[in-house]
């Protein structure tokens, strides 16, 4: 499976971003995109036909300099639910830690608040728990980050 860099209509993959974020609102799913693409972050798809089945956002601070403070961090993150467990989520997390590599990045970050399941999907993926903030969302959910080594 080829991961590209995206250059098309980021609405080709708003609904797989709405799923993958949980936000309820399409719209806001929208505009989070649109912030995403204006500070930089890049897109990595799978296809199948036309249609995008996989994707990553990968941002790198273009300051150098400042990197220690905002290292490469992977926005967001989905696969299809009926293709999950295929080697798609390899894939895509690949293209991103060599993306991140090529800049000069040490490391890749993410936080996720949607319990032990993600965690040791990513795990799996070569990250490691660096921390929690306890109830961070509604008092309910835990952000916990995770880090990839390069």
């Amino acid at each position: 499976m080829i991961v590209e860099l995206f250059t098309g209509d980021l609405l080709d993959f708003a609904d797989l971003f709405h799923e993958s974020t949980g936000l309820e609102d399409l719209a806001a799913v929208k505009k989070l995109i649109a912030v995403e693409v204006t500070r930089g972050t890049q897109y990595g798809v799978i296809l199948k036909g036309n249609v995008v089945v996989g994707m990553i956002g990968l941002y790198v601070d273009a300051v150098e300099s400042v990197r220690e403070l905002e290292p490469a961090q992977i926005i967001d993150f989905a696969v299809r639910q009926d293709l999950r467990g295929k080697g798609y989520g390899k894939a895509l997390m690949d293209w991103a830690a060599q993306r991140a590599k090529s800049a000069g990045c040490d490391a890749i970050w993410l936080y996720t608040g949607q319990g032990e399941a993600i965690g040791k999907t990513y795990r799996a993926l070569g990250f490691e728990e660096s921390g929690r903030n306890l109830g961070f969302w509604e008092g309910k959910y835990d952000r916990v980050w995770f880090r990839r080594m390069l």
